[in-house]
């Protein structure tokens, strides 16, 4: 694997242990017995795959999404894209990240519980100490705001 695999797989890791061990409280509530730090990386994988087709409209070159998730897993690849192909999309990938990453800690909490652990808004609700509207708000703000910061 190149550096730049190796970059994204890392930048995957560091965002997933930022999210857990968030100082704010919320990072136990997402992350408490639901996921482990390679469950987590693996939804941060799927996320930027999924918002970035959605903000270019595209879902990209299948044998970098199939490479890729080698990457994540960390297991060999069979066969490796064009250099070119591959940094485009390790670029868009990247931008949905620090999009990620910049949401306020509760927007991240709720896209992981709603997305990630596939609960409804109401058990989110109670998690979070709040009521269903106040969430669908955080989560359509959330899903927004990530949108708008991906698509660079």
């Amino acid at each position: 694997m190149s550096s730049d695999e190796w970059t994204y797989r890392d930048d995957l890791t560091g965002l997933a242990e930022m999210m857990i061990a968030s100082d704010d409280g919320l990072g136990t509530i997402a992350f408490d017995g639901a996921s482990n730090l390679d469950d987590l990386r693996v939804w941060l994988h799927d996320t930027a795959s999924t918002e970035r087709a959605t903000t270019e409209g595209t879902d990209g070159h299948p044998e970098v999404a199939v490479y890729l998730d080698d990457v994540v897993a960390g297991v060999p690849a069979t066969s490796k894209p064009g250099a070119r192909v591959l940094a485009a999309e390790l670029a868009s990938r990247t931008r949905v990240l620090d999009g990620f990453a910049a949401l306020p800690p509760n927007y991240r909490v709720a896209l992981v519980l709603k997305d990630g652990a596939n609960l409804t808004v109401g058990q989110i609700g109670d998690l979070m100490g709040t009521s269903e509207a106040s969430v669908r708000s955080v989560l359509y703000r959330a899903r927004r705001s990530l949108r708008g910061r991906s698509e660079g």
